[in-house]
């Protein structure tokens, strides 16, 4: 055998060994490619589908707090329209306050004898009586209880475009004793003035 022949045979069996060698190695090498791939895949799904559902129960979450709050319960109790003779038994002693009051100027934002204003001479007089009223004309027409047969001690409330701006005490026959302005507190009659055109209605506080 010549050496030509020899050289032949020996690199035709080296290509053969690193043959053998390289091709486990290269199918090894695309597999776990292949599985890193399909890992990757897999992660990429479970993520956009985690991100889905994130996306929904924000949604979710967006709507439940869009929800009207009249429909949720809550537990304010309901107003309850006391009968007269509850209210009766104070009216002698709500007027009997609200008259030692008469002749006090009137004073915007007042609260003593010195000045006072309507909704500052109301809840004097009912503070006196141990019943505790919201500060402002407003805030005590929302804690009354409106009545449309009013008795003497009720609420008398008036309004201007809309809003409450001015409260007194109902002495009967139409007439209240209030905290005028420019002319401090005083009886007057709710028919024929501007009062009667501002009238608004009569509310009832609870004596408990």
């Amino acid at each position: 055998m010549n050496n030509h022949k020899i050289t032949k045979i020996i690199l035709i069996f080296t290509v053969c060994i690193l043959f053998a060698n390289c091709q486990p190695t290269v199918r090894f090498t695309n597999n776990k490619q292949n599985n890193n791939n399909n890992n990757s895949l897999a992660e990429n799904r479970n993520a956009q589908k985690q991100n889905n559902q994130n996306i929904t129960t924000e949604n979710k979450n967006s709507q439940t707090k869009n929800v009207p709050q009249t429909n949720i319960p809550y537990n304010k109790p309901a107003k309850i329209i006391y009968p007269t003779s509850k209210i009766g038994k104070h009216s002698n002693k709500i007027i009997s306050v609200a008259e030692s009051w008469l002749g006090v100027p009137y004073l915007y934002g007042g609260t003593t004898r010195k000045g006072v204003d309507c909704s500052g001479f109301v809840r004097n007089v009912y503070s006196e009586l141990g019943v505790n009223l919201p500060r402002t004309s407003r805030e005590q027409f929302a804690f009354a209880i409106p009545v449309t047969k009013p008795t003497v001690g009720d609420l008398v409330f008036f309004s201007r475009n809309g809003r409450i701006h001015h409260v007194g005490i109902y002495t009967g026959n139409d007439n209240i004793i209030h905290s005028a302005i420019n002319k401090g507190v005083r009886f007057e009659s709710i028919k024929g003035n501007s009062l009667e055109r501002t009238f608004t209605g009569f509310g009832r506080v609870n004596f408990g």
